[in-house]
């Protein structure tokens, strides 16, 4: 069975329905963990957060900024560990473009449960990719109007 691919092919060019800009003002505002921290330890971090961004971004038609406050974050870094267990179970047989596919295949699979939902307020059952990305693109919303933000501790 052919995976879909959400991202850059392996020459770097853009799949047909990518539709998010990468960012132009750096990978990350987390070098040292986040996905880009936690990829740095296994192959290259830049080529990782380009392939990644895009990747789910297609995946999740999430808008740019939230795409990267989600590799940013905790989630991120819990992202990039299951890249990274993709990449040893494929032996090198394995591209970082299909471990990232496949761990987002396995993300959108997997749901949002109870516990996240009564914490962060993700609705139960909406997809574990999904509901994080929508939750930092909702975030972002937040600090782009102040009213929101007084008290808000992130």
């Amino acid at each position: 069975m052919k995976r879909k691919r959400y991202g850059l092919n392996e020459d770097l060019s853009y799949a047909e329905d990518f539709n998010v800009m990468l960012s132009t003002t750096g990978p990350t505002a987390n070098g040292d963990l986040g996905f880009f921290g936690t990829m740095a330890r296994a192959v290259d971090p830049y080529d990782a957060w380009q392939r990644a961004t895009a990747a789910v971004g297609v995946a999740t038609r999430g808008t740019k900024e939230g795409v990267e406050l989600f590799l940013d974050s905790k989630q991120g870094r819990h992202f990039a560990d299951d890249v990274l267990n993709e990449l040893a179970a494929g032996l090198g047989s394995v591209s970082l473009q299909e471990a990232i596919d496949r761990t987002i295949d396995t993300w959108k699979s997997r749901p949002i449960g109870s516990w996240i939902e009564k914490r962060e307020g993700i609705p139960r059952e909406l997809p574990y990719l999904t509901g994080f990305v929508a939750f930092y693109d909702i975030e972002i919303e937040n600090l782009n109007d102040p009213s929101l933000v007084k008290g808000r501790d992130f």
